[in-house]
C-alpha cells in the first residue's frame, strides 16, 4: 500500500529523469552527457555553483557555530530572547532576503546611496555577483547552525565538562576535547543541509547572479528548461539535472561516512544550562556583538522591506512626504497575490498533512516492527531531500508532462503536479523526526493494548499517536513553513492561474514591482512567524521553529 505512493512521487519520476537524459530523438543515446560535458559554460556554472555553497556553509558554520556556544553555553543575559531574535532569517524565504538586502546594498539601495551622499565615493559592497550571493546565503542560513549545534549543546550532559574541570583541565581543553567533540555530529548535520540547500537554491542566484552574468548551475538548468531553441532542451536539462544531483549526493555520503567513522555521541541526562561558563569582563562586548550581529542580519532585511514596502515609488528616499501604505492596501486587491495565496493554502496543507500521514505510518512500521521492507521505504523517501528541488521540478515535468494512461488526464501545469512534488521534497521530514520521537518510547504500551484485545489500528490511533503527537505537529509544521514560501520547484511547474506565493514574489521582483513584492514579502514572513507562534501556544512548546 505505501510502496504505490512511493512510486508515484519519487521512483516514477526519478526514472524517468534518467531515462531522458539518455534520450536523443526517442533513443538511447549518450551524446547528451557528451554535449553537456563538452560545453564549458556548464562547467564554469558548477564551479559556481561548488564555489558560493561552499564558502556561504564556511561563513553560515563559523557564525552559527559561535552563537550556538554563547546562547547555550554562557551567562549571556536574555539568552532566550537572542536566541530566537537570532533564528528568524531562517524564516525569511532565501529570494525574499536577496530582494531585502538589494534593497540596502544594491547600487540604488539607501546604505550605498547614504555613503554616496556623505563621501561622494563608489557603493560600499556591490551586491551582485559571487560576494552578494555568497553573503546573502550565510545569513539566510547560519541560524541553522545555531538551531542544531545550540539543541546538541541542550541535550549534552553538562557533568561531562564540570568533570574535566575538577580534574583541572583549562576551559581550552574542555572545548576542545569534549564540547566540540560532542557537537560536531550536530555541526556536520546542518553543515550538509546548509551546503545542499545553498546547492540548490535558484532565487538568490537568479536575483543576485543573473544581471551580471555569473550563472549556476540551479538558474542554467532554468535557463535550458525556457530556451525552446535549444535541440533536445528537456533532456540536456535532465543531464545537467543528474550532474547536479550527483554532487548533492556525493555530499550526503560523505557526511554518512563521517558520521559512520566517528565514536562521539551525545549523552543524555542532567544538561542544558547548567553552570554556564561566566563570561566576565567579556559579558559586555560579547552582549552587544551578538545583539549588533542580530540588528544586522535580522533587522536588516526587516528594516529593507519596510522602506521598500512604504516608499511611494523605487529609488526614492524614504522621507516623510513619500511614504505610503498603498503597496500594502493593494495587495488583497491584486489577483496575482490572490491566486497565489489561495493556491499556497491549499498546497501547504495538503503538502503537510499528505506527508505527515504516510511519513506516520512508515516511521511506525520501521520502528516498532523493524520491517525491512519499511526500511527500504524510509531510505527511498530520503533521496528528493538530498538532492536538488531543481532536480525535483525537471524530473516531475519529464514523469508527467504525457496525459496519464487509461485516464488521458494530464496533471501537467496544475496544482497537483505541485503537490506531488512537494510531497517528494518534504516527505523525509516527518520520518526523521518521528523515527526519532518513536524510539524514544519502548513498545510495552502498545504490547499491554494488544493483550487487551485492542486491534493494531486502535493501538496506533489511541497510544502510538498521542505518544508522538507533539513531533508530529513538529514535523507537520517543518513541511508546512519551507511549502508556503517554496520557490526552486514551484517556478518551473507552476502553470497559469497555479501560480504560488513563492512564484508570485518572485514575478513582481522581475517584473519591476519592487515596492508591492516588499509588502508581500513583509506579509510572508508575518504570516511563518505567528504561524511559529501560535504553533508553539497551542502545542505547549511541543511544536515549533525553536
Amino acid at each position: 500500500m505505501l510502496a504505490g505512493p512511493l512510486v508515484v512521487v519519487v521512483a516514477y519520476p526519478l526514472g524517468q529523469l534518467l531515462v531522458a537524459s539518455a534520450l536523443v530523438d526517442r533513443r538511447i543515446s549518450g551524446t547528451v552527457y557528451t554535449r553537456v560535458l563538452a560545453e564549458p559554460d556548464y562547467w564554469r556554472a558548477f564551479g559556481h555553483s561548488l564555489a558560493v555553497s561552499t564558502a556561504a556553509t564556511v561563513v553560515a558554520g563559523l557564525i552559527g557555530g559561535a552563537l550556538a556556544w554563547v546562547v547555550a553555553r554562557t551567562d549571556i543575559p536574555g539568552w532566550v530572547a537572542l536566541r530566537r531574535w537570532l533564528v528568524i532569517p531562517y524564516m525569511i524565504p532565501p529570494f525574499v532576503a536577496a530582494f531585502a538586502w538589494h534593497g540596502l546594498l544594491g547600487p540604488a539601495g539607501y546604505l550605498n546611496q547614504a555613503y554616496l551622499t556623505l563621501s561622494h565615493a563608489g557603493p560600499v559592497f556591490t551586491i551582485y555577483g559571487a560576494a552578494g550571493i555568497v553573503f546573502v546565503l550565510a545569513m539566510t542560513t547560519y541560524p541553522l547552525f545555531l538551531i542544531l549545534v545550540a539543541r546538541a549543546l541542550d541535550q549534552m550532559n553538562a557533568e561531562l565538562e564540570e568533570a574535566a574541570e575538577i580534574s583541572g583541565a583549562s576551559p581550552g581543553r574542555v572545548m576542545r576535547d569534549i564540547t566540540l567533540r560532542l557537537v560536531a555530529p550536530a555541526f556536520a548535520s546542518a553543515a550538509m543541509l546548509a551546503f545542499s540547500g545553498d546547492l540548490s537554491n535558484f532565487g538568490v542566484p537568479a536575483l543576485l547572479g543573473d544581471p551580471v552574468g555569473f550563472r549556476v548551475m540551479t538558474t542554467a538548468i532554468y535557463a535550458t528548461v525556457q530556451d525552446v531553441t535549444v535541440p533536445n532542451h528537456l533532456s540536456v536539462a535532465a543531464a545537467l539535472s543528474v550532474w547536479l544531483a550527483l554532487a548533492a549526493l556525493a555530499v550526503a555520503l560523505f557526511q554518512l561516512w563521517t558520521h559512520a567513522q566517528g565514536r562521539h555521541v551525545i549523552i543524555g541526562g542532567r544538561g542544558g544550562r547548567t553552570r554556564p561558563v561566566r563570561l566576565g569582563r567579556w559579558s559586555a562586548p560579547v552582549t552587544a556583538g551578538a545583539w549588533m550581529l542580530g540588528l544586522v542580519t535580522t533587522g536588516g532585511p526587516l528594516a529593507s522591506l519596510a522602506m521598500l514596502a512604504l516608499t511611494r515609488a523605487y529609488g526614492l528616499p524614504p522621507a516623510w512626504g513619500n511614504l505610503t501604505w498603498q503597496h500594502f492596501l493593494e495587495l488583497p486587491s491584486d489577483p496575482l497575490v490572490r491566486t497565489a495565496v489561495t493556491n499556497s493554502a491549499i498546497l501547504t496543507v495538503a503538502a503537510a498533512t499528505t506527508t505527515a500521514a504516510i511519513g506516520f505510518v512508515i516511521s511506525y512500521l520501521r520502528v516498532r516492527s523493524h520491517s525491512r521492507f519499511a526500511a527500504v521505504l524510509d531510505y527511498v523517501s530520503g533521496i528528493p531531500y538530498v538532492i536538488p528541488g531543481t532536480v525535483i521540478a525537471i524530473a516531475m515535468i519529464l514523469a508527467w508532462i504525457q496525459p496519464l494512461p487509461v485516464l488521458r488526464v494530464s496533471i501537467y501545469n496544475t496544482l497537483w503536479i505541485l503537490w506531488l512534488a512537494y510531497c517528494a521534497r518534504y516527505l523525509a521530514v516527518p520520518i526523521r523526526g518521528l523515527n526519532s520521537a518513536l524510539r524514544q518510547y519502548d513498545g510495552a504500551l502498545e504490547e499491554a493494548a494488544a493483550g487487551a484485545g485492542a486491534t493494531p489500528l486502535r493501538i496506533v490511533r489511541d497510544v502510538a499517536a498521542p505518544l508522538v503527537w507533539g513531533s508530529l505537529l513538529s514535523s507537520w509544521l517543518l513541511v508546512a513553513v519551507p511549502a508556503l514560501n517554496e520557490l526552486t520547484v514551484s517556478i518551473l511547474l507552476y502553470g497559469p492561474g497555479h501560480e504560488t506565493v513563492g512564484v508570485a514574489a518572485f514575478l513582481m521582483i522581475r517584473d519591476g514591482r519592487i515596492a508591492t513584492a516588499a509588502a508581500f514579502g513583509l506579509l510572508m514572513i508575518l504570516v511563518v512567524v505567528l504561524g511559529d507562534a501560535v504553533a508553539r501556544r497551542v502545542s505547549r512548546g511541543r511544536a515549533a521553529l525553536w
